[in-house]
């Protein structure tokens, strides 16, 4: 069996997935029992590399093919994903912020201006995909105004996604947001019930719960048709209160079409979280989390890869990359100053950005890890930890799991309930 192939049984077989090749393959009860004496099942499993031969280096093939299609991807030569900080200042104060310590401005009317003209520029002709970050992107919503003013006047397609904690999403913000932003989806955090996120994001008004003015401006949302997700981020101090969230969730936003939350464990940014007693602990309590959701219909439901994976993320991806308030250009929405590669107005850092291709030395737990061919193994990536631990590959298998059983589910609702 192939070293990159995941296993997940169902009540109609065992599903196989080939983290390599992006291809979910279900052998029922008898073929899962008798696949080495079937030499037409065989067969098909050897051509899809479900099974190598014995010896293959793996590893070394995974490298080959993501060399050769890196140097594919370089014949298309555009950027159209665009991550966008028209501010990074923030109108919340929360303690475990990655943020802690950068420099707060925002984008001027003239600036957005010019980074309307730049992603013009560069897209050449392709949908521009903005994702607005920040600090909170709707502290500076003038800028983005300006922004979509300007590719809306050049019959520019683009479409728009938004990191926020929804606050100031009013009716009239959420009506632009619509027609003119083309806001598709929305991520927040919401970090417990009323009192405990009061307290955790330490708003800078006073006036009101701002914990129920959120939750009114989701309803808002959704009902405009744009989607929302909300992460549920926990670590030991909170994971009690946040099974509470996850039932007042439900309760409001139940059967809402445009409405999904998830379950998730805080990275550790700042040296203020509180540790679960062991990785077990952590691991369990985000998927019992995530069952809660499940048992009201909120829960988020990716799907699996279905294509080999060039990049890891947007750092490494050569279509992508961040904008900041006076035009800087970056490669990772979590560096904001600093790492940056040149600028809207022409300036490039060719090693700069190349350096943001390099990958951390193999250790040796790569050699047989199925997750190799999918690892975001940047050497600058702060989302994960230095060395691979136990607590990241306990996640990143319930994380496989969970969208093999997802894609799965949702290949049976496409064909009628047939495998």
């Amino acid at each position: 069996p192939s070293a990159f192939c995941l296993e997940l049984p169902q009540p109609e077989g065992l599903l196989l997935y080939n983290t390599l090749t992006g291809e979910l393959l279900l052998l029922d009860e008898r073929e899962a029992d008798g696949w080495a004496t079937d030499p037409d099942l065989r067969k098909t499993m050897v051509e899809h590399r479900f099974l190598v031969p014995r010896g293959t280096d793996e590893i070394r093939q995974c490298d080959q093919v993501r060399y050769v299609a890196s140097l594919l991807q370089k014949e298309r030569p555009y950027v159209n994903h665009f991550i966008v900080f028209p501010t990074t200042d923030c109108n919340a104060r929360c303690y475990y912020c990655f943020e802690h310590g950068q420099r707060r401005y925002s984008m001027s009317e003239q600036t957005a201006a010019d980074v309307a003209d730049y992603m013009l520029a560069q897209a050449k002709g392709e949908t521009i995909r903005i994702r607005w970050f920040g600090g909170e992107p709707l502290f500076n919503a003038g800028a983005i105004d300006v922004i979509s003013e300007k590719l809306q006047q050049h019959g520019a397609a683009y479409e728009a996604s938004m990191v926020s904690n929804t606050y100031l999403f009013d009716e009239d913000m959420i009506a632009r947001a619509r027609e003119l932003w083309h806001l598709k989806h929305v991520l927040v955090t919401i970090d417990g019930t009323e009192e405990v996120y009061n307290r955790t994001k330490a708003y800078i008004y006073r006036e009101g719960s701002a914990y129920r003015r959120v939750l009114r401006n989701i309803r808002g949302l959704i009902d405009a048709e744009i989607g929302v997700t909300v992460n549920l981020l926990m670590d030991a101090g909170n994971a009690a209160i946040m099974f509470d969230l996850a039932d007042e969730l439900g309760q409001l936003f139940s059967g809402a079409a445009h409405f999904k939350a998830r379950g998730g464990l805080l990275i550790e940014y700042v040296g203020k979280l509180h540790a679960f007693a062991s990785v077990e602990e952590a691991l369990s309590t985000a998927e019992r989390l995530n069952e809660r959701l499940e048992s009201y219909g909120i829960r988020e439901h990716l799907r699996l890869r279905s294509s080999f994976m060039v990049n890891g993320c947007m750092a490494d991806n050569m279509h992508s990359v961040t904008v900041l308030p006076d035009g800087r250009l970056g490669r990772c929405e979590h560096y904001g100053d600093s790492e940056v590669v040149g600028n809207i107005y022409g300036a490039w850092d060719a090693a700069a950005y190349e350096a943001w291709k390099t990958v951390r030395p193999m250790e040796e737990r790569c050699r047989t890890c199925p997750f190799y061919p999918q690892c975001f193994r940047l050497i600058k990536c702060n989302a994960r930890p230095e060395k691979c631990n136990d607590l990241f590959q306990g996640k990143s298998r319930g994380y496989y799991m969970d969208l093999m059983h997802n894609t799965f589910m949702r290949y049976k609702d496409q064909n009628g309930g047939k495998e």
